[in-house]
């Protein structure tokens, strides 16, 4: 997935040459040069699981998204990606789309003229030919496995294209006997869902034939040789006596646009949205994100809104670019987009990574929202299907491309139950159950497949001090009932209002602590209509630094706390986190492990500490200090991060302090 996404943006500049082949209602690209532009990447590192009981993983999920198995969603989901193996378990007969923008299996070809009998030759060698036309063209070709270093191969392999007024064929040289004659005809997947099977020095890699150029110069084989697509499009929709995806009975539409190295290019992911729509896809799924703070390019933005015309939704991975400030990152940024979070689930953790967690927690890497958007978590770790070539059949992984595939699954089944599609990413947003986590964490909350159709009635919010006021631009009286997704702010919970009137309803903010806080204020009309407008109430109550400032910290194992101040002027600020220390006898221990951020004021994160504290180490560390020099004033944040792996350490808490020093 995208966890840990910290390393710098590197642009690779190079030119990509495409020979585009017309199909039956779109089109498809075939690279011919191996280098193209790579604008984000996407690595792929799974685990083994925990648990091999594959079926009780995606049961919790489903569970927890309040999605029924058992349900049909029968649904076109279009998997943007790194490609999918066509012959992994649980997804032959499952893809009704396959096309390939990267030059990934793309083979050269050229042409060869038959020689005396039924043979031809390639590189000074014989081939025999299958049975073909008369007038039949041929050109040949190597696919070369030592081109994808992660297969640890070096095989070669023959293609042979026949091209005859009908049509074309096209056959591969398997089994390496030079003789093409006894090798299984393969046609372009799209028409005809054959694949082909090559072993290599780590397990099976299947073949899809995406492509032929019409100038008979190149063909592609295609699958996934990073892993990822096939993982995301199996968690949504594989289906096997062993495994069971989020969706049962979708049908899945592959575009590929990672390469093998994980790079991939805001070019080519526009093309698989258009082409996703041209293809009929009921909704996208974008398990991928742009590094921080890129701007998409035009051609982007546009096939996302073309999306959005089309009533096509689209869920994004939010990007795994966590504490800094309104860190989440395109496209799932983009007007119209579900921006989807990370929640790691304690039987998630204990299934996938032996981990026994003492609850739920979003992890320090899930992007924060500053301002309001259609943001929402979902779980995000899980156990899919991975390519043969692997090594295995299901593998674990987290991060937000797991929670975007997850989103996706429950977004389908709430389509499948007749959810309109007007303001889709809106309303489902609005729908999500709050855990409880400040807003810029959590958005929505927790997704749920349960759908909750939206008022057309013309209420609207606003935050006033101490009061909410409520404004009512119907003709109609309104019941409005009205919740807060925070126990620290009481709101009233139902409230007649009249006619094009405005109502002031006072509010009862309940902190004990000091800091910046939001909550999210929902209304109904009527008991079961949601209203087209929520409220983000804000609040701040922050501490100025004057000389020295003292907190505490008790987190839970995977929990972040932040801590605000105010830094009336630029300046030298000193911060020192502590661990308590555990003593007995005369030995002492860190009472935790943990990471420190410090964000400044324009919401960038300026230090970063590695996990201190206990460790297996023989260095013990109980605390860091940190200096800021010229410190600009304005409101500063330090986050204190819980590692999840407390229990490892036989410890489910971290405690201590942080104190803040003007120099």
């Amino acid at each position: 997935m995208n966890k840990t996404w910290t390393s710098t943006f590197l642009f690779k500049i190079a030119f990509g040459v495409f020979v585009v082949l017309l199909t039956l209602i779109n089109y498809q690209a075939l690279a011919s040069e191996k280098e193209q532009n790579s604008e984000f990447s996407n690595p792929f590192l799974p685990l083994y699981p925990n648990d091999s009981d594959y079926q009780a993983f995606n049961q919790e999920i489903a569970q927890r998204m309040g999605i029924d198995l058992d349900n049909s969603c029968p649904l076109k989901i279009a998997v943007i990606d790194s490609g999918i193996d066509a012959g992994a378990d649980g997804l032959q007969g499952k893809i009704d789309i396959y096309r390939n923008y990267t030059a990934d299996g793309a083979v050269k070809l050229q042409k060869v003229s038959k020689s005396l009998g039924a043979g031809l030759y390639l590189d000074n060698r014989r081939y025999g030919l299958p049975k073909t036309a008369e007038a039949a063209k041929y050109y040949c070709g190597i696919y070369d496995l030592s081109a994808y270093p992660y297969l640890e191969s070096t095989g070669e392999y023959a293609v042979l294209l026949v091209r005859t007024a009908d049509g074309a064929m096209v056959y591969v040289d398997s089994d390496g006997d030079l003789d093409f004659g006894d090798e299984k005809e393969i046609g372009l997947y799209n028409e005809t869902k054959d694949y082909l099977s090559l072993e290599t020095a780590k397990g099976r890699i299947n073949l899809a034939l995406t492509a032929i150029a019409e100038d008979n110069e190149s063909l592609q084989l295609s699958s996934d040789y990073l892993g990822h697509g096939t993982f995301i499009a199996g968690l949504i929709g594989a289906e096997s006596e062993e495994y069971q995806g989020l969706a049962k009975d979708s049908r899945l539409l592959i575009y590929q646009i990672f390469t093998q190295e994980g790079q991939a290019s805001q070019e080519n992911l526009a093309k698989g949205i258009n082409a996703a729509l041209a293809d009929g896809a009921d909704i996208i799924n974008l398990s991928l994100s742009l590094p921080l703070n890129l701007e998409p390019g035009a051609n982007l933005l546009q096939a996302l809104e073309n999306a959005r015309l089309q009533k096509v939704p689209v869920v994004a991975a939010g990007g795994n670019y966590g504490t800094n400030n309104d860190s989440i990152s395109y496209p799932a940024k983009a007007e119209g987009v579900l921006a989807v979070g990370a929640l790691i689930t304690k039987e998630g953790y204990s299934r996938g990574r032996g981990i026994n967690l003492p609850e739920d927690f979003i992890p320090s890497y899930s992007p924060r929202a500053a301002e309001y958007t259609d943001f929402v978590i979902a779980p995000a770790c899980a156990v899919s299907i991975v390519p043969q070539w692997f090594g295995e059949k299901y593998m674990f992984d987290e991060g937000t491309s797991v929670a975007a595939a997850t989103a996706t699954a429950c977004a389908a089944h709430t389509l499948a139950q007749g959810a309109e599609r007007e303001n889709f990413a809106v309303n489902f947003a609005k729908a999500a159950q709050s855990l409880g986590y400040d807003w810029c964490r959590q958005g929505n909350g927790l997704v749920q497949a349960q759908w909750t159709a939206a008022s057309e009635a013309q209420i609207e919010l606003y935050q006033e001090d101490g009061y909410i006021r409520l404004e009512n631009k119907d003709d109609e009286v309104r019941e409005v009932y009205l919740t807060s997704d925070q126990a620290w702010l009481e709101v009233p919970y139902k409230v007649v209002v009249e006619a094009k009137s405005t109502n002031y309803l006072p509010v009862n903010v309940k902190l004990s602590s000091k800091g910046s806080y939001t909550a999210l204020v929902r209304t109904k009309v009527g008991e079961n209509r949601l209203n087209s407008t929520a409220l983000l109430y804000k609040i701040e109550r922050v501490d100025n630094l004057a000389e020295t400032l003292k907190a505490q910290f008790d987190l839970k194992a995977g929990e972040v706390w932040d801590y605000y101040w105010q830094a009336e002027k630029d300046g030298e600020m000193e911060i020192k986190v502590s661990l308590e220390k555990l003593s007995w006898d005369d030995k002492s221990l860190p009472h935790g492990r943990i990471m420190v951020e410090i964000c400044a004021p324009d919401g960038q994160i300026v230090q970063r500490s590695e996990y201190f504290g206990i460790s297996f180490g023989e260095e013990k560390e109980s605390e860091k200090t940190f200096t800021l020099n010229s410190a600009a004033k304005g409101l500063w944040r330090i986050s204190i991060i819980s590692s999840e792996s407390l229990p490892l350490y036989n410890q489910l808490e971290s405690y201590g302090w942080v104190e803040i020093s003007k120099k």
